[in-house]
Parts: C-alpha cells; structure tokens; sequence
C-alpha cells in the first residue's frame, strides 16, 4: 500500500498490552527478569483490541496541553544515530531548540534519550545503548519521580511550572512496523493508573502503566517520515487543567505489510522550566 493511501486511512483495529487489573493501585517490573533479547512485553498484560485513529487529517489541531502530544515538522540532516557522542553534540540542541519554540518554555535540557530497533539491539529490551520497541500502555514520569529527577538534573526543583516533553523521530522511513500509539490525555482517568516500580539492581523508577477503559481514544500517524517527530507529554507541575501527560505504546499495526524493515526511532526526553506564568 503506498504511503498516500496509509495516510488516507480512517482508522486501525489493534491489540494493545493494557495492565491487568489485580485491585492493587501500585506494581513493579523487575528489570532483570525481563529476558535479555527479548519484546519485553510487561509483565501482568491484559490485551484489549483499540481503534486507533489515523491522526493526519486533524494533525494541526493536536496539543500538548489538550491531548498530551502534538506532531511537527523538524527537518534534520543529522544522520548518526548510533553516535553518543554525535547525538548530544549536534542533535540535542536541534531538538531543545524545536521543543522550546513548540512549547514556550523558557529554558530547558535534554537529559536523557533512546535509539530504539527492532533488528539492531543487542543488549536487550532494558538497553541503554539501543533498546527495542516498548509494549505496554503507560507513561514515563509520575508526581513521585518528576520532582526527584527533576533536582538530580538541575540541582533543584524548580519553583516555576516545569514539564517533561519527548520528541520522538523515526529514523527509517516511513515508519511501517510498530508505530507508536498515543492515548488522548482527556480520557484517562485516575482510576486508570498504576503507579509502576521499575526495580533497578542498583535503584529504582517510577512510571504510571495502565488499565483498560474504553473511553480510551487512540492516535497514531502512519508512514512517519524522518523529518516529522511526535511530541509528547510525559509529566506537568501545573495543576491549572491543562493535560498533564499522555499515555503511549508500540503496537503492531495490522496494515503493516510483511516485508517491512523493523523499527528505527529515537527519543529524546527534555525537561523545561516556565521562568513566569504560561
């Protein structure tokens, strides 16, 4: 099916990893019982089949503080995707500066980021060089961690509103195998969320993983190219209404043909700060 087509879609059926509702408003993820190499499906999943929307046709009216996430234009000629080094010389400030211009903030940092392939990992799901895909319905910053990250990176927490914000970019393009899913941040609800544990040998994490509701409304944007990014939402300190963060996951898109190459992105994540009121 050629790009135009897929673009033109209406919407998908598809089989998300949704959290089992055992009762518990807490779980956790031990890290070294994910296998090594493996998809690193979390654990305790309850697979529900989704509409997820072609998010195209309404692409300019997406928000960062109305849904959680928005997509743009950010043309790169960076091409040196497995370079650490590379990366924080020459791409990070491309995207620190496309982050802030989207949302205004003041200033900002990128702290944090992952290639993610589907054929090029080596070290497993949990890599911190280059990690697979992540399956599994949930959010990467919750009103636990954001405070405590947030003076590890800056050496204090900010007295202003400040936010975590992903851009999110394939590298091969389009992107046809696992697309990332965004959920609408107006149709989570508190009931919803698990705050998960990640159990780190050393440390431990915290990010919110989530039960099934069908007031759930999904978006992804099919055929993805290199120089369109998402731009997520992860966590927010204002508590003014806005949309606090989205809920996301890689799923397998049923229109993806059977021949396509496996997943290329990367992330980064930075961490803004409104110097005044916003």
């Amino acid at each position: 099916m050629i790009l135009q087509e897929r673009r033109g879609m209406t919407s998908v059926h598809a089989t998300l990893d949704y959290l089992a509702d055992d009762g518990s408003p807490e779980s956790y993820i031990d890290i070294l019982a994910v296998p090594a190499g493996g998809e690193g499906v979390f654990a305790c999943v309850d697979q529900r089949t989704v509409e997820v929307r072609n998010g195209w046709p309404d692409a300019d009216r997406f928000s960062l503080d109305v849904e959680g996430f928005a997509v743009a234009s950010v043309p790169t000629a960076f091409d040196d995707w497995f370079n650490p080094d590379a990366l924080a010389e020459a791409y990070f400030p491309e995207c620190l500066a496309a982050i802030l211009e989207a949302t205004g903030a003041s200033r900002g940092v990128i702290f944090d980021h992952n290639v993610r392939s589907g054929s090029k990992s080596t070290d497993g799901y949990w890599s911190q060089t280059v990690a697979r895909p992540t399956r599994g319905v949930h959010n990467d910053y919750t009103d636990r961690s954001a405070p405590v990250r947030a003076a590890e990176i800056l050496g204090a927490t900010p007295a202003s509103r400040y936010a975590y914000v992903n851009l999110w970019r394939p590298i091969s393009e389009p992107l046809r195998d696992s697309p990332l899913g965004v959920c609408d941040g107006r149709t989570l609800s508190a009931g919803d969320v698990s705050l998960t544990e990640l159990r780190y040998p050393d440390r431990s994490g915290w990010i919110h993983r989530f039960r099934y509701n069908p007031d759930h409304r999904w978006t992804y944007f099919p055929e993805m190219l290199r120089d369109e990014v998402l731009l997520l939402k992860c966590w927010d300190s204002a508590l003014d209404g806005r949309t606090r963060h989205a809920a996301h996951s890689a799923f397998d898109d049923p229109t993806t043909p059977a021949d396509a190459p496996p997943r290329e992105s990367i992330e980064v994540r930075a961490l803004l700060v409104w110097d005044q009121a916003s």
